[in-house]
């Protein structure tokens, strides 16, 4: 293929009369698709931008061809442009255990693959309204379960209020049968 005027591929691809842009009035390529800002912009006599110091000759060479053009359009353009591959390699060696623990568990992931399949797997929907009404047992169940233990709560907390009550009780009994036996053997014997 060979090689275009950025007028024709602008045409083709815009729809605008390239050809009434001189190379010295065309927008630069931030304003090129701007209806408002193009009559703002044109190139200086340089190749730049007047508004935005934007280097459109550098950018877009006036005989660009339209692999070119797409190429520079590519957003991944300026990542190979900015990262070399030697880079990209020492990235890809930094990340080598991580990347082979990753595969091995794919390859787990793989190797389990079957037991995914398996029958019993797939009936798994069908059971879900038997798994829906257990569910519901068991949330039944929980709340049962919550109320024995309150009760059984109560139980203890009455129970330990006995036995201490007991316990006083007791030891005022034995304050007062150790008072009569003391007053008992006090009392002198009558002759």
């Amino acid at each position: 293929m060979g090689t275009w005027s950025l007028a024709t591929v602008t045409t083709v691809d815009t729809g605008l009369d390239a050809f009434n842009y001189s190379p010295r009035k065309m927008p630069c390529p931030q304003h090129f698709f701007s209806t408002k800002r193009r009559s703002q912009c044109s190139l200086a006599p340089g190749g730049t931008c007047k508004s935005r110091n934007f280097p459109f000759c550098s950018f877009f060479p006036e005989t660009a061809s339209v692999e070119d053009v797409i190429k520079y359009l590519d957003p991944q353009y300026i990542d190979r442009m900015a990262i070399p591959d030697a880079m990209k390699l020492q990235f890809i060696l930094a990340e080598e255990q991580f990347i082979l623990s990753q595969a091995a568990l794919l390859e787990q992931v793989s190797n389990l693959q079957p037991f995914l399949d398996s029958a019993h797997i797939k009936a798994v929907p069908e059971h879900a309204t038997k798994l829906q009404r257990l569910s519901q047992i068991h949330i039944q169940q929980q709340d049962q379960c919550e109320a024995v233990t309150e009760n059984v709560k109560a139980l203890l907390e009455d129970y330990n209020k006995m036995t201490v009550l007991l316990s006083k009780q007791f030891v005022q009994w034995d304050e007062i049968l150790t008072q009569l036996e003391m007053a008992k053997q006090v009392k002198p014997v009558a002759e």
